[in-house]
């Protein structure tokens, strides 16, 4: 978990949650045997049981862990002055990150399929791609704001920013 908390009033967070290790935590606790290279479990000894404690994850509690540090990262309020004052953070979920992790043992199907996916991604910017990913049909009455932004050139991942009106879709 990270939080990154602003030291000046209104005291804005940013509170980043990685279930993969809290995940492996709980399989420890446990004593259930896995490997888990970076940020996926490649082996584990119940898998059924990964599973469980996966789905088991409610909003609820990351909203508990999320509170719990934000409150003791904000000591300069006492629980009374909370109270009187509605002072609290309202956590919102911002960003949400579904992957699928695959396994190469050679490095010549990796590359094929990079380059596959940039083919497949290079339209991701245009108009009719805008309207599949927002779900909006595009017309010239349209006035919000509606751009593709490559970001980052200089580093190894470039990023690819759709903007459609005050939402993105970030590649």
């Amino acid at each position: 978990m990270l939080v990154r908390m602003c030291p000046y009033f209104l005291f804005s967070a940013r509170v980043c949650l990685n279930q993969h290790h809290g995940l492996a935590n709980r399989l420890r606790q446990e004593g259930i045997d896995f490997q888990q290279p970076s940020n996926l479990f490649l082996k584990c000894g119940h898998p059924q049981r990964l599973q469980e404690l996966a789905d088991s994850l409610t909003p609820q509690d990351l909203l508990t862990v999320g509170q719990k540090w934000l409150t003791a990262f904000t000591p300069f309020f006492s629980e009374k002055e909370r109270k009187e004052a509605g002072c609290q953070h309202g956590l919102f979920f911002a960003q949400m990150e579904y992957c699928d992790n695959l396994i190469f043992h050679r490095r010549a199907p990796l590359d094929a399929l990079g380059e596959r996916l940039l083919d497949a991604n290079r339209t991701i910017g245009q108009p009719n791609e805008i309207t599949t990913i927002f779900g909006r049909k595009i017309t010239k009455q349209y006035r919000g704001k509606l751009q593709t932004v490559i970001e980052d050139m200089d580093l190894p991942n470039p990023v690819i920013r759709s903007h459609y009106r005050n939402g993105f879709a970030k590649q």
